[in-house]
């Protein structure tokens, strides 16, 4: 990276702030031992004057800005942020309307890519991190065959396995996120919520009145919203169990790395009146408790947020 410092202060002012809350001089070293992760947000079409920017909201103190290759500098769309919070994975728009190859940008070093073997797809909706390999959990077209529904792409030799397809706009129940083991994928239907065990098809509603289904980087929770506008947090072991984790937000739901945390973009009135856009506020998965990320205040337009990892 051109300026390291700054994601080594993202990671400080982390620490410190969970230090002073917990409260004791042990606490400190505990919380300067772990690692921590820092919202960030890439805004969509920034201009062909501008530079594309990765910018860091920090839990506390002023934002900062990371560049981007500038080979991103237009209709580069992110799919999804790393689930290591080091790197992020989007596609670039063809002529045509296609979005293919995904492209990987590494953070440090500071590095663009293409994966291997992702020539064979087409537009794709969810990518999900293998929990036992370094394979890509896709949801969304190949090229090779014309089908949608649930792949995984071997990022290192290119190989792409069909773990379910079928007809649009479903795609044989495989059109939503897929697990971190593979087994599984959500899609969000008139009915609700369900959960589609990819190799047999066997179906299971999580909740009628739930949707916008996403997985922890851990595969233990799914995190959901309901009808009544809230984030339910649905326990994979211990199911029927769901917890209300209080307002949702009409964009997405993120989860931090370590599945501790949830990421989303709230509207406030204040930013209604200057019709500017929203602002980040991150919720503990445990204790329901939400920080509002002052340096991101009416910030967040069209694009897309997440985690990334502090030095």
């Amino acid at each position: 990276m051109t300026e390291p410092r700054r994601w080594s202060r993202c990671f400080a002012t982390i620490a410190i702030v969970t230090a002073l809350a917990m409260g004791s001089e042990e606490s400190l070293k505990s919380a300067a031992s772990e690692s921590a992760y820092c919202p960030a947000y890439f805004q969509a079409s920034q201009g062909l004057s501008n530079e594309p920017m990765l910018t860091l909201f920090p839990w506390v103190g002023p934002e900062s800005s990371i560049p981007l290759p500038t080979a991103l500098k237009t209709n580069f769309r992110i799919i999804s942020f790393g689930p290591d919070g080091r790197s992020l994975f989007g596609q670039k728009a063809r002529f045509n309307g296609l979005s293919v190859p995904i492209t990987k940008i590494d953070f440090t070093p500071l590095r663009e890519s293409e994966v291997p073997g992702s020539d064979q797809v087409g537009t794709i909706w969810y990518l999900t991190i293998s929990s036992s390999s370094e394979a890509l959990l896709l949801s969304g077209w190949s090229t090779r065959g014309g089908e949608c529904g649930a792949f995984e792409l071997d990022s290192k030799d290119g190989t792409l396995r069909r773990l379910r397809v079928g007809a649009y706009p479903e795609c044989g129940g495989a059109a939503g996120p897929v697990s971190p083991d593979g087994r599984y994928a959500l899609i969000s239907k008139k009915n609700g919520l369900t959960k589609i065990q990819l190799d047999t098809g066997a179906i299971r509603l999580l909740g009628s009145d739930l949707k916008g289904g996403v997985w922890s980087p851990n595969g233990r929770w799914i995190a959901a919203k309901s009808a009544a506008g809230k984030i339910a947090l649905i326990d994979e072991l211990e199911q029927p169990r769901r917890k209300d984790l209080g307002k949702a937000s009409e964009g997405p739901i993120v989860w931090s790395p370590d599945s501790k945390y949830l990421l989303i973009s709230k509207s406030e009135l204040s930013c209604a009146l200057n019709l500017y856009g929203g602002t980040l506020e991150i919720v503990n998965v445990q204790t329901g408790k939400r920080t509002s990320l002052k340096s991101s205040h009416c910030r967040i337009l069209d694009g897309a947020f997440g985690w990334v990892e502090g030095d």
